[in-house]
C-alpha cells in the first residue's frame, strides 16, 4: 500500500484539461487536496481534503512491521483532521485549530506540519499552529495520550532532536509578496522540549460538525478534549422542531460514557460551559433527528 497526501488545490475550481488517475475536478470549495492510496493496481481516494504528513511509529525509518498503524494530518473548515490507518481500515479523529493562517485552499502556508521524534521514543506533532505530545502507540485500541503543548506563530518546516536538544527549522519571514520584510529570514532554533510550553497559550477551536447534514443516531467523529482548562460548546441545527444533542465523552481509552443530552429548540443556538476541571480524551455527538447540525468548541 502506497499512501500520498496533497495539501492544496488551485484557487479556482473551474475545470481544466487534466487527466485524473482517480477522482475528478473539485465539485465545491470543500474539495481541496487529497489523501489517497494505491494497492499496486488501483488508486483509491481516502478523503478529498487537504492533508500534509503521512507517517507512523517508525518515522523516516519506515514501519516497524506490517501491522503498524499509519497517521496522516490535514484539515477542513471544521477542524484539524487526524486520519488513522489501523487493521486495514481508516479512522477519523478531529482536533482544534490554534490559527486560521494555514486554511487557504492552495495550501502554500502550511510549510509543513509533521509528526516527528523530538526525544528518544518521544513524538511531537505540529499542526495548525499547535504543538502536541503525540503518543507513539496511537492506534484504534489506544487513543489516549495526545495532548496540546503550546500554540505558536511561526512557520516550522521540520524539527528533530540532536545532542540532547530540540531543533526547529524556521521559515519566519519571506519577501515574497511581503513589502514590509526587508529580507527573507530562515534559520534554525536550538532549545529544549520543555521550552515550547512558553511559546503560546493552549487555546484552540473547532468541532466535528459545522452546518453539516447528519443522520439521527449516527455518532460524529471523535473530537479532542484533553489538555485544555476552559471548554465552551456551541450547538445549533436547522430543523423545524427541537433536536436532542446527546454528548458522550471518552474518559478512559475508548470507553464512551454519556455526558449530557441537550434539547436545542428550533431556530436557537445553545451554549454550554463545561465544569472547571472536567477532563476527557475525546468528545462525540449524536442528534435525535436528521438535520444540518453544528457542534463547535472553544478551548483555552
Amino acid at each position: 500500500r502506497v499512501v500520498i497526501a496533497n495539501n492544496g488545490e488551485r484557487d479556482s475550481i473551474k475545470p481544466l484539461d487534466l487527466k485524473y488517475l482517480v477522482g475528478e475536478e473539485p465539485k465545491n470549495p470543500e474539495e481541496a487536496g487529497v489523501l489517497a492510496e494505491w494497492d499496486g493496481a488501483t488508486w483509491r481516494i481516502v478523503e478529498r481534503k487537504q492533508f500534509t504528513d503521512v507517517t507512523g511509529p517508525g518515522g523516516i525509518y519506515g514501519a516497524p512491521d506490517d501491522q503498524s498503524p499509519l497517521w496522516s494530518i490535514g484539515w477542513d473548515r471544521r477542524s484539524v483532521i487526524l486520519k488513522l490507518l489501523d487493521g486495514g481500515g481508516w479512522h477519523t479523529f478531529r482536533l482544534p485549530k490554534a490559527t486560521h493562517t494555514y486554511d487557504p485552499r492552495h495550501g502554500w502556508y502550511t510549510e509543513w506540519p509533521r509528526i516527528r521524534e523530538v526525544q528518544p521514543d518521544t513524538l511531537m506533532m505540529d499542526m495548525h499552529g499547535m504543538f502536541y505530545n503525540f503518543p507513539r502507540g496511537f492506534c484504534r485500541a489506544q487513543t489516549g495520550g495526545l495532548r496540546p503543548i503550546a500554540s505558536h506563530l511561526r512557520y516550522i518546516p521540520d524539527f528533530c532532536h540532536w545532542d540532547g536538544r530540540l531543533i526547529l527549522a524556521a521559515d519566519d519571514t519571506s519577501i515574497m509578496a511581503n513589502p514590509m520584510a526587508g529580507q527573507s529570514q530562515s534559520n534554525l532554533w536550538f532549545g529544549r522540549l520543555a521550552d515550547l510550553a512558553g511559546f503560546g497559550p493552549r487555546s484552540g477551536w473547532g468541532g466535528p460538525w459545522w452546518k453539516d447534514p447528519v443522520k439521527a443516531g449516527e455518532p460524529s467523529d471523535p473530537y479532542l478534549m484533553t489538555g485544555y482548562d476552559k471548554k465552551r460548546m456551541e450547538l445549533a441545527h436547522d430543523a423545524a422542531e427541537a433536536v436532542e444533542f446527546a454528548i458522550e465523552a471518552d474518559i478512559d481509552h475508548a470507553q464512551w460514557m454519556p455526558y449530557q443530552t441537550f434539547v436545542v429548540p428550533a431556530g436557537r443556538t445553545m451554549i454550554h460551559e463545561f465544569p472547571e476541571g472536567f477532563q476527557a480524551h475525546w468528545l462525540r455527538a449524536t442528534v435525535s433527528r436528521a438535520c444540518k447540525a453544528t457542534v463547535q468548541l472553544t478551548y483555552e
